[in-house]
């Protein structure tokens, strides 16, 4: 087959690649803190203990973390499960 009008070019850059992979284990570091937070808050509040400001809800986490996710391009690697009653979600470490 001819391939006058095509051309593949494939090229990687280590040090770029290397960066890369840190700045998004960052984005999700501070993604799963950010989760972690809002567990603390949420399991507290079950426990009795009031915090300033509005109560936290388990739909409104899930969907402020849904939309953080989506926000940030991870949504193929931070899965949120949309289907659970309480806020849940899990890190694919395949992706």
């Amino acid at each position: 087959q001819a391939w006058n009008d095509l051309r593949l070019v494939v090229a990687h850059d280590p040090v770029t690649a290397a960066t890369k992979t840190r700045q998004r284990n960052e984005r999700i570091d501070a993604l799963t803190r950010q989760a972690d937070q809002w567990t603390g808050k949420l399991t507290e509040q079950d426990e009795g203990v009031t915090h300033r400001g509005r109560k936290l809800s388990d739909s409104g986490a899930k969907a402020r973390f849904y939309h953080a996710v989506s926000e940030a391009h991870l949504s193929r690697i931070i899965k949120v499960d949309l289907a659970e009653e309480l806020f849940s979600y899990h890190i694919d470490d395949k992706a």
